[in-house]
């Protein structure tokens, strides 16, 4: 760049040198306006040549530190990400095995297995074991979201029945629907529903979505249903609950999205439909949400694709 400078420098230089001269052999009264209307274009075209040369070499040098700083700051930030990870995967570890333990005395203490103990101390008992249950609920997210940033999160699909491992599943939360008061259905398919499926992460997404109409669900029912149809299972959770605002819908299976009026009054931490949606796709598969508004309840449906 210095030399683009250095040759409109030379180049305006010779030029207003040659006019110049022209202009004061020149005798010829007649071009003397033209010569010096020459010579004034020259300097001031030369004058901002030059100037725009010096200007482009300054962008160039600013753009060039710009880039080098981009780049050192990109650098730190790989760095951070990674010692972030790290730390999150040991706090997270650190977290869920004493919480096991805990979970684990608390149950053994509301079975009566150290002796009978009063009924107050058994209610204790199970909400340590409940507190303990949400914490590695959220800690599981944690991990698992990490996985799923660094691309780690790993499928070992085997053929499922999709039916049993509904029912199954539908039997385990059947509990928590009843301390509620809420009538949990599901309807069987009465045939076999195959599919390809990482059992254990798959249960997750279905209990994620049981789980969450049953919190948001204050009276009334919970269905869960699943079809075959054109080479894919569709599984529905329809409920009677709080339902949806129109303008949730679209960020529903994003990061940390939650319903500001609902998350005031229920606890969650916003990433179990984002992991959800991440595992379904995992199978090939598709997730979605739909409702008539607040207070009109929700359905959720996920596909995933029939194996022979």
């Amino acid at each position: 760049m210095n030399v683009k400078i250095i040759v409109a420098a030379l180049l305006t230089f010779v030029l207003a040198i040659i006019l110049f001269a022209e202009l004061i052999i020149g005798d010829d009264l007649v071009t003397l306006p033209i010569r010096i209307g020459a010579l004034s274009l020259v300097l001031i075209f030369g004058i901002l040549l030059v100037k725009s040369a010096v200007s482009e070499a300054k962008q160039r040098v600013h753009l060039l530190q710009v880039t080098m700083d981009l780049k050192s700051a990109n650098v730190k930030l790989t760095q951070l990400d990674r010692v972030r990870s790290e730390f999150l995967s040991f706090a997270s570890h650190q977290v869920k095995a004493p919480m096991s333990v805990v979970k684990g005395y608390a149950q053994l203490i509301a079975d009566g297995t150290f002796g009978k103990v009063p009924e107050k101390v058994v209610e204790t008992s199970k909400k340590i074991k409940e507190s303990a249950d949400r914490l590695v609920i959220l800690v599981n997210n944690l991990l698992d979201l990490r996985r799923i940033e660094e691309g780690r999160m790993e499928f070992s699909p085997e053929r499922t029945d999709v039916g049993l491992l509904l029912s199954q599943t539908i039997d385990d939360l059947q509990t928590l629907a009843d301390r509620k008061q809420l009538r949990l259905t599901y309807i069987e398919p009465g045939h076999e529903l195959p599919a390809s499926l990482d059992i254990n992460k798959f249960r997750q997404v279905i209990q994620n979505l049981v789980e969450n109409s049953i919190k948001y669900t204050e009276k009334g029912w919970i269905t869960v249903s699943a079809k075959r149809a054109d080479g894919m299972i569709t599984i529905q959770i329809a409920d009677s609950g709080r339902g949806m605002s129109p303008q949730l819908i679209p960020e529903l299976f994003e990061q940390f999205t939650r319903e500001r009026d609902a998350s005031k009054r229920i606890e969650g931490t916003g990433l179990g439909l984002y992991i959800a949606k991440q595992i379904v796709l995992g199978h090939h598969g598709a997730i979605s949400a739909a409702s008539e508004g607040i207070g009109k309840g929700s359905i959720f449906t996920v596909t995933v694709p029939v194996v022979t």
